[in-house]
């Protein structure tokens, strides 16, 4: 009766994701990398239910082929499971830092606990350090069991660091959204830990799956597919927050960019030149600004820098001749038949003004457009 209890959680839980993938499909964004990592993030996840419901259909039965059966399925069920925790911290990284060679340095070192879990999983055959199968058929956790745990927790406890350290650089609800998402498989987890066979853990970790596709994959989180910057409808939510902190801190400042002639360089060179240039022109940003700034694709060929507790207009300032250096440098390479030049826009937010997030953008927008005179 409770095997049969345990395969129905775990084929509700597959239910569950199964609709969100078939939502997924309908999606323009389908290819993004950030949606390539959520929905990679599912598939694992969908595996380990999958594995998991099979070693408790086949653990106690009795016969030679149950007994093989419960061996290797528990093998690859104890492989797979440190991948859905994998591909969470791909995802993180990638909402935190979006295309960059941080996000790809960081992904390859992510692997390694992984790769190292599967050789432990592959030599558990010969020495049932992570678990064994007795001649009667019955799993038992091995000697080693707490290696696969503490590589479940490097990689929740690496995700929630990454996520509270870039505080600034998500909104308010994407911030308690991504920080909650390790609380019920932690529980779920410790509750399974101390009671074997309670399908808690990875249950847990779908409800949240489906959460975060709620209230953050709908409104595509870091969502701009083509720069892996954030997009406009982050933008109004962060400069809000922005300026509740300054009533009683420190203010912050707004950068506003404009491509100059960029409908000519889409007209002359093509929109796949287009779009290299808004690529190009993120990650030039990227690299101008602090860690902690808040860049986003406000629309078309428009970008929008958000500087935290910066009020300093001679630091602002620096900022932007930053920005300029930057650019100037790439357009000395030549790469591009053509050079990426910038009207700029830039302001302190002055705190006890008053102003709203709109008016605050309309400011900056003003001053861009006064730079071109």
């Amino acid at each position: 009766m409770f095997t049969a209890l345990q395969v129905s959680i775990n084929l509700f839980s597959l239910a569950i994701l199964l609709m969100i993938l078939f939502d997924l499909k309908y999606q323009d964004e389908l290819h993004s990398p950030n949606q390539f990592n959520y929905i990679e993030l599912v598939h694992s996840l969908m595996a380990v239910l999958i594995l998991e419901a099979l070693t408790w259909a086949v653990d106690r039965r009795q016969g030679t082929a149950f007994r093989i059966a419960n061996i290797y399925a528990n093998t690859a069920y104890f492989m797979a499971d440190v991948f859905p925790a994998f591909f969470w911290a791909i995802y993180v990284t990638y909402n935190i830092y979006g295309r960059t060679r941080a996000y790809k340095r960081l992904s390859w070192l992510l692997f390694f606990p992984a790769l190292i879990n599967a050789c432990l999983c592959a030599s558990n055959l010969y020495n049932g350090w992570m678990f064994s199968v007795s001649a009667d058929n019955i799993y038992r956790r091995g000697d080693r069991f707490y290696l696969l745990v503490l590589i479940l927790l490097f990689y929740i406890g690496y995700s929630n660091i990454l996520i509270f350290i870039n505080k600034r650089r998500l909104t308010k609800r994407a911030y308690h959204t991504l920080l909650l998402f390790s609380i019920p498989p932690i529980i779920g987890g410790g509750l399974q830990f101390m009671f074997y066979g309670m399908p808690s853990m990875w249950s847990g970790a779908t409800l949240m799956l489906l959460m975060i596709y709620l209230n953050i994959q709908r409104i595509k989180l870091g969502a701009d597919p083509l720069t892996g910057i954030s997009n406009r409808r982050d933008i109004g939510s962060y400069i809000k927050d922005r300026i509740k902190e300054s009533s009683s801190g420190a203010s912050f400042s707004g950068i506003f960019i404009d491509i100059d002639n960029f409908k000519s360089i889409n007209d002359a060179h093509g929109h796949v030149m287009g779009d290299k240039a808004l690529q190009l022109t993120a990650d030039l940003l990227r690299k101008s600004t602090r860690k902690d700034d808040f860049i986003a694709r406000y629309g078309g060929d428009e970008f929008l820098i958000i500087l935290p507790k910066l009020e300093d207009h001679a630091a602002l300032d620096k900022t932007v001749s930053r920005i300029r250096s930057e650019f100037d440098g790439w357009n000395r390479l030549g790469i591009l038949p053509f050079d990426i030049c910038l009207s700029i826009g830039h302001s302190v937010y002055e705190k006890g003004s008053g102003n709203s997030a709109e008016q605050f953008i309309r400011h900056l927008d003003s001053l861009m457009y006064k730079s071109r005179s």
